[in-house]
């Protein structure tokens, strides 16, 4: 697994006005994948209400890709976190988590490493 996968199936999903395309993976030790996930503009959490908040953006209640692979993720087993973005050429965008997920991926400990294209 790595952040080829993520690529690919970032530019798989469907373009939706002006907007980028966002996309997560979680892996475990072995690199198989616990939880993939992409931004969602219809969908909230609590979890995501709770971190916003508390990162001083309680205004961004829509569900992250980030956000929403660790929340897949219920046996705390990924280890390894990949973030992408392509935009609508398919181009690699920088990516690095948000302060709302960079928080939530502090507090999950199994989660060590972020690689995220640049």
């Amino acid at each position: 697994m790595s952040i080829d996968y993520c690529l690919q199936r970032a530019r798989e999903l469907p373009i939706v006005g002006k907007r980028s395309r966002h996309y997560a993976c979680l892996v475990d030790k072995k690199g198989r994948i616990i939880a993939e996930s992409a931004n969602s503009y219809s969908c909230s959490h609590t979890t995501q209400y709770r971190y916003a908040k508390k990162a001083g953006r309680p205004e961004a209640v829509y569900l992250h890709a980030e956000m929403a692979c660790l929340l897949k993720d219920r046996y705390k087993r990924g280890v390894k976190m990949y973030v992408v973005r392509v935009n609508k050429a398919g181009e690699p965008v920088y990516s690095a988590p948000c302060e709302i997920c960079s928080l939530a991926i502090k507090d999950f400990s199994n989660v060590k490493s972020v690689e995220y294209t640049t």
